[in-house]
């Protein structure tokens, strides 16, 4: 896992507990307030930790959040709806600029923000 990836994972795993007490990482922790402390300590264990919570919760896409909505929505040649993402409020214009015509998959296979 490179260290873009690794930030970005760890931020998605801190936000995803409500309870830091759930957390994988506080759990090898010696004492509650050392969370970070074993993350300093401890990087490569850490990581093995993020990569593999990583693993067991994968992001969500756009079509497969779409779907779940939507499940009788019509689909393209390509499995993605014949529409973009944009009017349903997963991306802007300034932010969807790679997403022109409705038979792009790319837009829809990207990760919802949660």
């Amino acid at each position: 896992m490179d260290a873009v990836r690794y930030i970005v994972e760890y931020d998605r795993m801190c936000r995803s507990f409500s309870d830091c007490r759930d957390c994988p990482i506080r759990a090898r922790a010696p004492f509650p307030s050392s969370c970070r402390q074993f993350r300093v300590n401890n990087p490569e264990e850490t990581v093995a930790i993020v990569e593999a919570w990583a693993k067991e919760h994968p992001q969500r896409t756009r079509l497969q959040d779409f779907l779940e909505k939507f499940p009788n929505a019509s689909l393209g040649s390509s499995g993605t709806p014949r529409f973009l993402p944009r009017p349903f409020g997963y991306c802007g214009r300034e932010t969807c600029k790679g997403c022109d015509h409705w038979g792009s998959s790319d837009c829809w296979t990207l990760p919802v923000e949660e």
